[in-house]
């Protein structure tokens, strides 16, 4: 099924900017990620708050990703924190360590497993 992408950017917009914190914002655009990931085929059911603990040679990381689509990273972030580029830079390295820490259950394949992963940062400006 074909999914007009315009349609989905202008839906979630409007949906994020009546979000208060970063909760709600997950609350209100994750049925439409839902929605569009099924329209699109994908199989991969959202594992939310999912805790990725990883520990080899290169990378030791303990953390917990708001949202995977399988190998899909979503970071959310509250309403404003984007808005200094510090705090993008921090929302980007926390779906980067995701990745990371996700492809690395490949073992001896995790640069193929990490090629497979795509990360998301959410959130408004406040």
């Amino acid at each position: 099924m074909a999914v007009d992408l315009d349609a989905v950017a202008r839906e979630l917009t409007s949906h994020a900017a009546l979000a208060a914190n970063e909760t709600d914002l997950r609350i209100r655009v994750e049925p439409i990620v839902d929605r569009v990931r099924v329209d699109l085929g994908m199989t991969a059911d959202a594992s939310r708050e999912k805790t990725l603990d990883t520990a080899t040679n290169t990378i030791t990381f303990r953390g917990r990703a708001d949202t995977m689509y399988g190998a899909v990273v979503i970071e959310y972030e509250p309403p404003g924190a984007l808005s200094a580029p510090a705090s993008k830079a921090h929302a980007a390295k926390q779906a980067r360590e995701y990745m990371l820490a996700s492809a690395s259950g490949a073992k001896g394949h995790e640069l193929d497993a990490l090629r497979r992963h795509a990360g998301i940062v959410w959130g408004r400006p406040g």
